[in-house]
């Protein structure tokens, strides 16, 4: 795996770069790092000091993990509401939505649809994992070790995965949120 992150590197730099419309030039004048280093770099024959990697990664606008990342950029894909995996939980009451229509190793998003005083027991993760949890319609409990959090629209609360909890629309009428699961990688 270690040996394929040149050709990683090569590959998204030069296409990030040039989806900025920058020269090598360019990007060496805005980056400080030397226009025969980025040109190795997009050859795949580098092996780049972290400093550099680093410049570059905040001269292109993103981080460091996407200039390594195996993300393929090659085609746009809309897929319909009916495509993404859904769930039914607690008799009907609550409404869960995968928004990742593919595995991303480390992450999950999904969108919960409360319904009026509905309930939800989470289900916690491996320790190390995180959760963030915003609301995007109406108020959302959450109870976390014994704590109890009123998340309005557009608050967001994170907290530790591996820790019970549980999710309650306090409210007369639908609420929604999302959540996003960070698990750490720890191989």
């Amino acid at each position: 795996m270690i040996t394929k992150l040149p050709d990683k590197l090569a590959k998204n730099m030069k296409a990030l770069r040039l989806a900025r419309g920058l020269s090598q030039e360019q990007l060496a004048a805005r980056s400080g790092v030397n226009r025969s280093t980025i040109s190795t770099i997009e050859n795949g024959t580098a092996n780049p000091t972290l400093t550099a990697v680093v410049r570059l990664a905040e001269t292109l606008g993103v981080k460091m993990e996407e200039l390594l990342s195996t993300f393929s950029r090659g085609e746009i894909k809309l897929y319909s509401s009916d495509m993404l995996k859904q769930e039914s939980l607690s008799q009907g009451k609550v409404f869960k939505v995968d928004l990742l229509p593919q595995s991303i190793p480390g992450l999950q998003f999904e969108q919960l649809v409360l319904r009026p005083q509905a309930g939800l027991q989470g289900i916690p993760h491996l320790r190390g994992t995180w959760e963030y949890f915003t609301c995007v319609k109406g108020k959302v409990l959450i109870h976390v070790d014994g704590e109890e959090f009123q998340i309005e629209k557009g608050a967001v609360l994170s907290f530790p995965g591996h820790k019970n909890h549980s999710y309650r629309n306090p409210t007369k009428d639908v609420s929604v949120g999302v959540s996003v699961v960070y698990l750490e990688d720890k191989a």
